[in-house]
């Protein structure tokens, strides 16, 4: 099946809380997904009116300081106090923070509030992390899994890990699927520790290592 990618850029008026930028550190970093990327000259300039420094990143995605869930190249900004995502949510902040190891604050372009992430949600991700790792050292049986969707699926290195397992005298499984269901994880309790080769953001609830880390 063919793949279509369409920008979908978000038409509406940014909300600006000016009182909120108090909040902020003097130095930043601005980051956004696509949806918001044509609106980021708008915010820089306020924000340099209200005495902010800030600065915006041309890293991997096609626009400067783009960024995705799984990949936020365009906040590695040196020099800089912390991060200032706009949009909603936490995926992309929490993504951010793990990528930079600084405050990352957000913007909500509907109703111009700023809130800074809760660095405890950072601190349990990364606590799942070495556990992870720790279960991948000490298991003989891991399972490897790979994705089919557009974009994720990454069998070659899998294949690669697979072999280097071997030479460690560790038995891998490679477990393919389009979806994939953490729960139906549980029928192979013979498998110890699991290593993730599709998007990395999909296994926050889940002792489970990411290849990159591997590598």
């Amino acid at each position: 099946m063919k793949t279509l990618l369409v920008n979908a850029a978000y038409k509406g008026t940014i909300k600006l809380n000016k009182s909120s930028f108090t909040k902020l550190p003097t130095k930043i970093g601005l980051i956004t997904t696509i949806q918001f990327v044509n609106q980021l000259k708008e915010v820089k300039s306020a924000l340099e009116k209200a005495g902010k420094k800030v600065v915006i990143n041309k890293a991997k995605q096609p626009f400067a300081g783009q960024v995705l869930g799984c990949e936020s190249s365009s906040a590695n900004i040196p020099n800089v106090d912390a991060i200032l995502y706009m949009g909603t949510g936490k995926f992309h902040p929490i993504n951010a923070a793990l990528e930079t190891n600084k405050p990352v604050f957000t913007l909500n372009p509907m109703n111009g509030t700023i809130t800074k992430l809760n660095q405890d949600e950072i601190k349990r991700i990364e606590i799942k992390k070495r556990s992870a790792l720790l279960k991948y050292h000490s298991a003989k049986n891991i399972g490897i899994l790979v994705s089919t969707k557009p974009g994720q699926e990454d069998l070659k290195s899998a294949l690669k890990l697979k072999e280097k397992l071997k030479k460690e005298k560790k038995t891998a499984f490679i477990l393919i699927a389009n979806n994939i269901n953490f729960q139906s994880l549980e029928d192979f309790p013979f498998i110890k520790a699991w290593v993730n080769t599709a998007c990395p953001r999909i296994i926050e609830d889940f002792c489970c290592l990411n290849i990159s880390e591997l590598q």
